[in-house]
């Protein structure tokens, strides 16, 4: 079923929300690195035993494909999943960049010296995304959002989902497995997900989607 082109247009003003919340990631990023700040290193003895290793650079890159693939799969439907995609995306990035300004973290790197492809990788991605705003992991926010989004849209849909999951779940072992976060980022990313998605579940007056089909 395809929307009508003033939903369309509807849908594409409203993505700007998406684009709003992923500027405040990039915004503090660059922003906490100008501060001079003294920023806190949140980990755990587990995170000294977890190595480095190259190969999640994979699903940590791929992720950006999985969430641009969710965003034209859900703009294409005509439910009203697509908005509340955006608008837990939208919210779950405003509180993340609170946190980030009000509570710098900052994750400590190894970089890597050794040669190959996906060490090339590695330190392409360390040099373009500063060591700042480690928790909660935004990997693992949009991540969640996109499987659980997924999942409403197409509950029934088991192959489906369970690709959804195992992808959500490599991206969300990448993040500590490629040294761009501690242990303590991932369960604060999910908690932070599941907090903003699930209040969005409940139907109100007032909101920008249409009654849910």
């Amino acid at each position: 079923m395809r929307i009508p082109p003033r939903e369309a247009l509807r849908r594409l003003a409203f993505f700007s929300l998406f684009l709003a919340g992923t500027y405040g990631y990039l915004f503090t990023n660059r922003l906490n690195d100008a501060r001079g700040l003294v920023p806190v290193v949140v980990d755990t003895p587990l995170d000294a035993l977890i190595p480095l290793t190259p190969v999640f650079v994979i699903p940590y890159v791929l992720w950006s494909l999985y969430v641009a693939g969710a965003c034209v799969v859900l703009f294409l439907d005509p439910s009203d999943r697509f908005y509340r995609f955006v608008l837990s995306v939208f919210i779950g990035m405003a509180i993340a960049t609170a946190v980030f300004y009000f509570f710098p973290t900052y994750m400590q790197r190894p970089w890597p010296t050794e040669k190959g492809f996906l060490y090339d990788v590695l330190r392409w991605i360390y040099s373009i995304d500063r060591p700042f705003n480690s928790l909660p992991s935004t990997h693992v926010l949009y991540s969640v959002l996109v499987f659980w989004n997924l999942y409403r849209w197409k509950p029934r849909a088991r192959a489906f989902q369970a690709a959804s999951l195992v992808f959500c779940l490599l991206v969300c072992a990448s993040t500590v497995l490629v040294k761009q976060h501690n242990t303590p980022d991932i369960p604060a990313g999910l908690v932070l997900a599941l907090a903003v998605a699930l209040p969005l579940e409940i139907p109100k007056e007032g909101f920008p989607w249409r009654k849910s089909k």
